[in-house]
């Protein structure tokens, strides 16, 4: 029997069906990760800020990043928030949210051209510490002028 493309073909609505459910899932790639939607007003919330500047303590992210515009195993605050950064792909990248979001959860998809791939990942953190960490580096991009 030959197959025409008039014809219908038997496998074509699973593969039409399929497509749209990676499209809706974001992409065909399994490891795709998208950071959860947050308002600036609960980016800017003091009690947020105040957890993210402890899990930030705890997790001794300053041993690798300063706000003094010196780069050390990693990007400096100094400057970070709303400006482009080039990953060692290629891709430029706004740092906002979502960014700084995903550069936590899965830093090795996000890393800064220059930088080694050294900082680890943070999935085992809630979303609300991811974001109270997000809250409290962008807390510093006033003082980090």
């Amino acid at each position: 029997m030959t197959r025409t493309l008039a014809g219908p073909h038997p496998y074509l609505p699973g593969l039409i069906a399929g497509g749209i459910l990676a499209l809706a899932l974001g992409g065909c790639s399994p490891d795709v990760v998208k950071a959860p939607r947050i308002s600036e007003q609960e980016l800017d919330d003091p009690a947020r800020i105040t957890v993210g500047e402890a899990l930030h303590r705890e997790h001794k992210c300053h041993t690798c990043h300063t706000s003094n515009g010196k780069a050390d195993t990693g990007p400096t605050y100094r400057g970070l928030w709303n400006s482009t950064v080039t990953l060692k792909d290629g891709r430029r990248l706004k740092v906002d949210a979502g960014y700084l979001y995903l550069s936590i959860r899965k830093p090795i998809k996000h890393v800064v051209k220059g930088f080694k791939p050294t900082m680890p990942s943070y999935s085992h953190l809630s979303d609300e510490e991811i974001w109270a960490l997000v809250a409290y580096v962008r807390s510093l991009r006033d003082e980090a002028k």
